[in-house]
């Protein structure tokens, strides 16, 4: 593992694509093994988790002040993040195909990625995109759901009517924001589509608490029948 002088380089290191590492600071407080996760004193806390390429969610739960100073600086060097409670939702694994001893093999598609929640298992999907996911993919995804017998969320920027009924018909949850989101340090850009193409962008410092909020409270409300679609399934 190498080993980092400052929790700024820890940081900068796990963010920059041409770091492979494990790394850490000299005291092994802020690490990440892979670049997948982040982490601060341990897996029982994740600082930032890579959902693509170049986009991360990053954690929004308190937990200590020297915890409070790597979010900080996590916030700070994170190109592209959304803000938001991991503790709320528990991360199996990511762009996967096989669950529980089962493999898709009827398209070459994956999901984004699996979360438990009160022993409820979402299948979730992405799509900070301008653009409408495909319906294609769309039903692809939801049937996906159906083979490994969890709960379809999808997570989008706008999408038509008809699509969320249908995610809605199939016992799922449709989380819709308005606008395509960018990273802060991409705000003058930002501004400039607006102006410009007057476009639905923005460039939020997190994900507000009321649209995570719809999603929990759907959950609460739904989490006995889901229990039971899944095991009856």
């Amino acid at each position: 593992m190498r080993k980092y002088g400052t929790n700024d380089e820890v940081v900068k290191a796990f963010f920059n694509i041409n770091e492979l590492g494990p790394s850490s600071n000299s005291k092994g407080s802020i690490y990440w093994h892979n670049k997948n996760t982040l982490y601060s004193y341990g897996s029982h806390f994740p600082l930032a988790i890579s959902i693509s390429c170049d986009t991360y969610l990053l954690n929004g739960d308190s937990y200590s002040p020297t915890t409070n100073k790597h979010q900080s600086l996590t916030r700070r060097y994170c190109p592209n993040g959304f803000t938001t409670s991991i503790s709320m939702l528990r991360r199996i694994t990511e762009n996967i195909n096989e669950f529980k001893g089962k493999k898709w093999e009827k398209t070459g598609h994956n999901l984004d990625f699996i979360f438990e929640r009160d022993g409820v298992y979402y299948g979730c999907e992405i799509k900070n995109s301008l653009s409408y996911i495909e319906r294609e993919e769309l039903d692809t995804k939801i049937e996906m759901c159906e083979f490994f017998k969890i709960i379809p969320l999808f997570i989008m920027r706008f999408a038509p009517k008809s699509y969320n009924n249908e995610i809605i018909r199939k016992g799922g949850f449709a989380l819709i924001f308005k606008y395509q989101f960018y990273e802060m340090s991409q705000i003058n850009l930002v501004r400039r589509i607006k102006e410009v193409l007057e476009l639905p962008v923005d460039c939020p410092r997190a994900v507000e608490e009321g649209t995570i909020k719809r999603f929990e409270d759907w959950h609460k409300r739904k989490k006995d029948v889901n229990l039971k679609k899944i095991h009856n399934k």
